[in-house]
């Protein structure tokens, strides 16, 4: 039953989710996340889905993958929860990993943590009971820097039309 569940919501989330020409990726309620220069959309295919699905081994949370972007020094992954709230991703640590940072505000969450050889920040956003989470993964510390909290917020705006 929650496979079709999920299956519902991920073809729902296509038809309303889209990748303008201006570089920025819409979401729900006029929700745009701004693609920089040198990122590059690329499909999720198996091996993205993979190396996705390592993040969140064990995890008690339901974020499926819905794009991914990539840079030279690092990945965007952007899923958004399903049967999940704000206040489980708020509890939730990544497995295996060891937390370095956390902020909290009202309608979002950020989390940076190191795993093995890799950083990995964790930003979700809430508007209307509506999430979407971003995981940036580095091998670089430097790079993460690029993906805080206060960057990955003001790559999320609104469009003209939503606000």
């Amino acid at each position: 039953m929650k496979r079709t569940y999920i299956l519902l919501i991920t073809a729902t989330l296509f038809f309303t989710c889209s990748s303008k020409n201006d570089g920025n990726l819409s979401f729900f309620n006029g929700l745009e996340f701004k693609v920089e220069k040198g990122e590059k959309l690329i499909s999720v295919d198996e091996l993205v889905k993979e190396e996705y699905s390592k993040l969140l081994t064990e995890s008690t949370v339901q974020i499926p993958l819905y794009r991914c972007l990539k840079a030279n020094e690092y990945k965007i992954f952007i899923g958004i929860p399903y049967d999940t709230s704000f206040e489980q991703l708020s509890d939730f640590l990544l497995p295996s990993a060891t937390l370095l940072e956390e902020e909290k505000s009202e309608d979002a969450l950020y989390k940076k943590y190191k795993k093995g050889d890799y950083y990995i920040s964790e930003y979700v956003y809430q508007r209307d009971k509506n999430l979407l989470v971003v995981f940036g993964i580095s091998y670089f510390k430097e790079s993460i820097a690029f993906l805080s909290a206060k960057n990955l917020s003001n790559r999320l705006k609104y469009s003209q039309n939503e606000k």
